[in-house]
């Protein structure tokens, strides 16, 4: 059975806890959410199944720098990852990089549908339910 725990990094403390509670009601338990500061140490110490993402407009530096960082690693460069954005460019200016980097890309707001479809083909569907 595939590594089903998933970290979950964003600016917002409030999504954070809205993805969490959202992931764990549909059955995903193991959700660990984290400021993207700590995403490298956390994903380190975890080794989640997945790691997803917020590219957020104001801190996108940052995101790209921690996924940088996360491909660099031994201990997470097979890790999948997940990007959300609300840059519909991002898809299309950053394709070649999210191919190299190994990325699934979510466009921001996305419905969980999408979000759920998309962890299923990655990690599998929950065991939690």
């Amino acid at each position: 059975m595939p590594n089903q725990k998933i970290l979950v990094t964003n600016h917002d403390p409030t999504y954070l806890e809205m993805i969490q509670d959202l992931l764990q009601l549909e059955g995903y338990l193991e959700i660990i959410c984290v400021a993207a500061e700590a995403v490298l140490a956390t994903a380190e110490a975890e080794q989640p199944g997945l790691i997803l993402i917020d590219l957020h407009i104001g801190v996108a530096a940052q995101a790209w720098r921690s996924l940088d960082l996360l491909r660099l690693h031994p201990a997470t460069t097979e890790i999948p990852i997940i990007i959300c954005s609300t840059d519909p460019r991002l898809p299309v200016e950053k394709a070649q990089m999210l191919e190299r980097l190994r990325c699934y890309y979510l466009e921001k707001p996305f419905n969980l549908e999408t979000l759920l479809a998309l962890l299923e083909t990655i990690i599998g569907p929950p065991k939690g339910t």
